[in-house]
């Protein structure tokens, strides 16, 4: 049985922390079943848990935020949504450190992913780039990409064909590919790739399903799993438009007030092995987004615009707002059948039941917001 050596860069895991996209679910089966050996340096776990507090301080302050619209929630429908937000928010924070050293942790021993230490050579040649400035490092002495230079002395030393490497920064996967290793960009594309064409294997199964697939789609028990799953995935995404009159034209999706159309294309659906599929769908959606605005901007607003702007006092010189925005999210649907189910099995059952079993999971999301 070929087993393929995959090693992740920080940049892989700051797109999925909780681990749970289409492709990383394809990823975390595979190094289960020993077709994959997951390898992942000591300096992308640190780099992991450090990016992971400093998104809990965020959150602290954003809880604040949410506890100061619940004291001003006037319906109840409102209300009870924060109270629940805030309720699960309290509860993260509050075990803090440990759920997110718990949930590297796990990830860890799921996968059975080896994870290496830099050695004393791999260390000096580290720093020999970071004194003549040889990439990774884009400057002489450039303290910030230390990191990175010491992963790429540590990929680099790794002497094997089947060695893949998987990095968002495009200048620490640049310097790798330089050393004859295969790179990817991400999971999607390496889990799609030529590569993978001996690793997964497809059933007969997977076949059936693939056929039935877009009729299945048309199941309006399947479109509202998808209606709740995507909703719950989107609340609290950050998006950035420069129609958002943020100072960095970002804005936090505080709640989804409704999704249609949705469309799937049935043409592109790609099936992973073991039940697991893709399908790309797009979707417009009605959403109210909180964004900071500069007081003295929102007072040169118009009329009209002022008043679709719910306001409340942050501090001396913005206004917290929160405004109504029409959507367009585009992405990958992830769909996981029970991949123990035998043919006989798929021909007596009825698609309510098959829907019972299946699993959401959503990849490579895109939202801005719908010129009007």
């Amino acid at each position: 049985m070929i087993c393929m050596k995959v090693i992740l860069d920080t940049t892989v895991l700051h797109m999925d922390p909780f681990f749970k996209n289409t492709e990383m679910v394809k990823l975390r089966n595979l190094c289960s079943e020993g077709k994959i050996k997951l390898i992942i340096p000591r300096f992308v776990i640190q780099e992991y848990i450090t990016q992971e507090r400093e998104k809990l301080k965020s959150g602290k302050e954003y809880l604040a935020t949410l506890e100061n619209r619940y004291t001003k929630a006037v319906y109840d429908t409102e209300k009870n949504m924060l109270a629940s937000i805030i309720k699960n928010m309290k509860k993260t924070i509050a075990e803090g450190d440990k759920t997110i050293e718990n949930r590297i942790d796990t990830f860890i021993l799921e996968t059975k992913a080896k994870i290496i230490e830099p050695t004393f050579e791999e260390y000096k040649e580290t720093f020999g780039r970071y004194f003549n400035g040889d990439k990774p490092f884009k400057t002489i002495k450039s303290r910030e990409d230390i990191p990175d230079g010491i992963i790429f002395s540590q990929v680099k030393n790794i002497k094997d064909e089947t060695v893949v490497f998987i990095s968002n920064d495009k200048n620490l996967r640049e310097s790798v590919a330089r050393q004859d290793i295969t790179v990817f960009s991400n999971l999607s594309d390496f889990i799609t790739s030529d590569n993978m064409k001996n690793i997964i294997e497809f059933k007969e199964i997977d076949n059936l399903l693939l056929y039935h697939l877009p009729i299945l789609m048309e199941n309006e028990n399947l479109q509202k799993i998808f209606y709740n799953a995507l909703e719950e995935e989107l609340v609290f995404k950050k998006i950035t438009d420069e129609k958002i009159p943020d100072d960095n034209y970002e804005g936090t999706i505080t709640g989804v007030l409704g999704i249609d159309p949705i469309e799937f294309t049935k043409s592109e659906i790609v099936k992973l092995g073991d039940g697991l599929f893709t399908i790309p769908f797009y979707c417009e959606i009605d959403a109210t987004l909180e964004y900071y605005l500069y007081k003295a901007d929102y007072f040169c607003l118009d009329e009209d615009k002022m008043q679709d702007i719910y306001i409340d006092d942050w501090n001396e010189h913005y206004f917290q707002a929160e405004e109504e925005y029409p959507l367009i999210c585009t992405g990958n649907l992830g769909i996981q059948f029970n991949p123990h189910m035998l043919n006989k099995e798929f021909s007596n059952i009825n698609q309510d039941k098959l829907l019972q079993e299946t699993k959401i999971s959503f990849s490579e999301l895109e939202i801005v917001i719908k010129d009007y």
